[in-house]
C-alpha cells in the first residue's frame, strides 16, 4: 500500500465509552454502549490490509440516510465503536489482490453488502438481494466501518464508478436512496409512456424516482402533502403533482381525469404518512 496513505484517519463513530470504575481502583475498567448520542470524531488507525476483492477509497462525500439514525438508536446488533454511513464515494487509492474492475484513481460509489457468502437464496436469487444475505460480514456503516471517514474499504463487488458528469457529491446518496427507488421502478415495471404514481414524490426516494422514470420515457404523477414536498417534485421535473392534503378520493378523482379514467399502471409508496395512500 502507498506510503503516501497517512497510518491514521478521522472518523465519525458511534461509540462505546470506557471510564475506570468508581468502585475499587484495581476492578478493570467499565464500558458501555452509547446509543442515541451524537456521532464522535476520533483519530483511529487508516486500513491497512484489504481483502481480494476489497477496495480502499479516500472518501470524497459520505451522506446521512434515515437508517443510520435507527444504528445510532441501537435497533441493529451493531458492535460499538462503529463508523458510520452508508452512502459513500470517493477515488481509490488502493486495490485487493483479485479486483479487476477498478485501479486506483477511479470515481467509486461504494456498495453496501461486504463480504456475503454468494451461496445463500439472498445470494443466488430470483431477487439479487446479497445485502440480506445471512452469512455476509456485514454492510458498511452497520455491521462494519462506514464511510463518515477520511478512507473507506468496500467490497469491489457491489460498487461501481461514478460518471465523470456526475460529482462524486451527488452519487453518494445513489448508494442507498437511489437504487431503493430504482429497484422500485424497475419492479413496476411500468412501459415507456405509461402512468406510474409516486405517493412521497417531494421526499428523498420520492424526487430521485421522479428524475429516473422520466428518462426511462415514464408520465410521473407525484403525491405528497407538505408545501416543500410539492414544490420539490415540481422541481425535479414532475409535471402533475397532487396534493394528498385533499385526501384519497379526491387524489383518485385527479388522477382517474389526467388519465382519462384509467388509472396508472402501477404506484410506488415510499412515504409513511397518514394522509399518503397508494
Amino acid at each position: 500500500m502507498s506510503s503516501l496513505i497517512p497510518g491514521e484517519m478521522l472518523a465519525a463513530q458511534v461509540v462505546k465509552v470506557t471510564h475506570p470504575s468508581p468502585s475499587c481502583h484495581i476492578q478493570p475498567v467499565t464500558s458501555y454502549s452509547q446509543f442515541n448520542e451524537r456521532y464522535q470524531i476520533h483519530k483511529i488507525p487508516t486500513p491497512r490490509s484489504l481483502g481480494p476483492n476489497e477496495i480502499l477509497l479516500k472518501t470524497a462525500a459520505a451522506s446521512l440516510c434515515h437508517t443510520d439514525l435507527l444504528v445510532t438508536a441501537g435497533k441493529f446488533p451493531t458492535k460499538l465503536p462503529r463508523t458510520a454511513s452508508h452512502e459513500g464515494t470517493g477515488i481509490v487509492q488502493a486495490v485487493g489482490s483479485a479486483v479487476k474492475d477498478f485501479k486506483i484513481g477511479d470515481r467509486v460509489m461504494a456498495g453496501l453488502p461486504k463480504r456475503p457468502c454468494g451461496d445463500c437464496i439472498n445470494c443466488k436469487g430470483p431477487e439479487n438481494w446479497h445485502q440480506y444475505c445471512q452469512n455476509i460480514e456485514g454492510c458498511i456503516g452497520f455491521l462494519v466501518d462506514g464511510a463518515f471517514a477520511e478512507y473507506l474499504v468496500a467490497d469491489s463487488a457491489f460498487s461501481a464508478k461514478v460518471p465523470d458528469d456526475l460529482s462524486l457529491v451527488s452519487a453518494a446518496p445513489l448508494a442507498c436512496a437511489g437504487i431503493t427507488i430504482w429497484g422500485g421502478i424497475v419492479r413496476a415495471a411500468v412501459p415507456k409512456n405509461g402512468w406510474l404514481a409516486i405517493v412521497g414524490s417531494g421526499g428523498g426516494l420520492g424526487h430521485l424516482g421522479i428524475q429516473m422514470a422520466r428518462v426511462k420515457g415514464i408520465n410521473v404523477i407525484g403525491i405528497d402533502a407538505p408545501d416543500e414536498g410539492i414544490a420539490l417534485s415540481k422541481e425535479a421535473g414532475c409535471e402533475h403533482v397532487f396534493d394528498a392534503r385533499k385526501g384519497k378520493e379526491e387524489v383518485v378523482r385527479e388522477v382517474q381525469a389526467l388519465t382519462n379514467g384509467l388509472g396508472v399502471e402501477a404506484a410506488i409508496n415510499v412515504s409513511y404518512h397518514e394522509y399518503h395512500a397508494a
